[in-house]
């Protein structure tokens, strides 16, 4: 009992040091000042078409825009499953729903094409967001699975799955001159089969052995959902970042990109996001 409470304090004591040394670092302050001062207005405007690709078949027929109609037709049923289902108005309004709910709970002033009461474009500090396209590419791909038996021999099998990838990109201007270059954002979020295989020994030699969930039309809605909610979080944190890009620009100090989860109001909400966890900037030519 007494070495397991000192295991429970050591590891107490190794997540306190690191709340403190977050919150010493000038990104914290950093953020920290944005949230207590920075009245960021933000319009976002949604909408209301979902382009619809299969990977697989770009892949199978290189050339299949170019066939005949009733072939591509033929072709696009037999190889889709997902896309065409569910219709774009719900993919649309439920991402919308799960991107502007969590943006609201955030310090940015949020307004829609609905309720723009209050939103000031000559506001040096008003933003205008617009959904500029919206994506999902429906695509079969092959899992490798290996297993060593020794040395010199491995085993191994490939699973066939399902994904279904929703992209979106993002334009971002300032309200006081919208007719700038604006910034484009681009992120995407991705639901496949999951699987999970082992290999076992049995008399007639190994065996693969696999469970599978597999996607379904019950899995579109849910996906658009969180797909808002991750890209909302990705905005405010990429507001956040320009915010501090000027701080990065008066110090020697290296400045990493830096979040704050928007429903974590405690300092454990400061965190250093991935790669994978941010939007992508493209520069349009």
């Amino acid at each position: 009992m007494i070495k397991k409470r000192n295991v429970l304090f050591f590891v107490s004591i190794l997540m306190l040091g690191s709340m403190v040394f977050k919150s010493c670092t000038p990104e914290y302050y950093a953020v920290k000042k944005f949230r207590e001062s920075t009245q960021v207005s933000v319009l976002f405007i949604p909408n209301q078409v979902v382009f619809k690709t299969n990977s697989t078949i770009q892949n199978l027929y290189p050339k299949f825009t170019e066939l005949p109609q009733e072939m591509q037709d033929t072709i696009w049923n037999l190889n889709t499953q997902l896309l065409e289902k569910i219709p774009d108005s719900s993919i649309v309004k439920t991402f919308y729903a799960g991107f502007l709910n969590l943006l609201k709970e955030s310090d940015l002033r949020v307004y829609d094409p609905e309720n723009m009461v209050g939103f000031n474009t000559n506001d040096t500090n008003a933003y205008i967001l617009k959904i500029a396209q919206m994506e999902m590419d429906e695509m079969k791909q092959m899992i490798p699975y290996s297993e060593p038996i020794d040395s010199e021999t491995e085993l191994y099998k490939e699973v066939e799955i399902n994904s279904l990838t929703l992209n979106v990109w993002f334009e971002l201007t300032r309200a006081i001159n919208d007719t700038a270059k604006p910034v484009v954002l681009f992120a995407s979020y991705i639901i496949s089969d999951e699987v999970v295989g082992h290999f076992y020994n049995a008399l007639s030699g190994y065996e693969f052995r696999f469970k599978r969930d597999d996607i379904d039309t019950t899995h579109i809605l849910p996906m658009s959902a969180f797909a808002g909610e991750m890209m909302a979080q990705y905005f405010y944190n990429h507001m956040l970042n320009m915010y501090t890009a000027y701080y990065r620009n008066l110090s020697d100090y290296q400045f990493r990109y830096v979040g704050n989860y928007i429903l974590k109001g405690q300092a454990y909400s400061f965190y250093y996001p991935t790669e994978n966890e941010r939007f992508t900037i493209i520069e349009k030519e």
